[in-house]
């Protein structure tokens, strides 16, 4: 079972929290309810494991907090019996990493640890699991670079 981002944006706006961890949690900028102010989260640790979110949910996510100093992506391709059958790799747009530089973009002053790391869901869904995002001189990652307080970086293996 999957849990939409949804039910827990309300923990979001808890005065105290500082830490998010979410197992098996679904979200997309297309179906996403969230009406926030930017930077009203205190929130500086985001985890998610086995999680099927969109760029762009994470985007919408990361405005609102403040600093976010640690952000964990284990990303799900795919739940397939919930996006229906058809093929899955990063070519055909199903994470879209300028949307995620952007999200990583707002956080820049803040960021020190980015994790990135593939589950793999073998429903009906075929996938390339040779085919991670290109790594070349437009690539959306390498603007981490440019952060200052970057301290780790963690990407799947497919990358190395």
């Amino acid at each position: 079972m999957f849990f939409n981002l949804n039910l827990f944006l309300p923990l979001f706006r808890l005065p105290a929290l500082q830490s998010f961890q979410a197992v098996r949690c679904i979200g997309s900028s297309d179906t996403c309810s969230w009406d926030w102010p930017q930077g009203i989260s205190p929130v500086e640790s985001i985890t998610f494991e086995n999680s099927g979110l969109d760029a762009g949910s994470i985007h919408i996510l990361f405005g609102a907090c403040r600093g976010i100093k640690k952000f964990s992506l284990g990303w799900c391709r795919f739940i397939g019996d919930m996006i229906g059958p058809k093929k899955i790799d990063w070519k055909n747009g199903n994470f879209d990493l300028s949307v995620l530089e952007a999200a990583l973009r707002s956080q820049a002053a803040s960021l020190e640890t980015f994790e990135f790391s593939e589950y793999y869901v073998y429903l009906n869904v075929h996938y390339n699991r040779n085919s991670p995002p290109p790594f070349t001189a437009a690539s959306p990652l390498l603007y981490l670079t440019e952060f200052p307080h970057l301290k780790s970086a963690v990407f799947p293996e497919a990358w190395k």
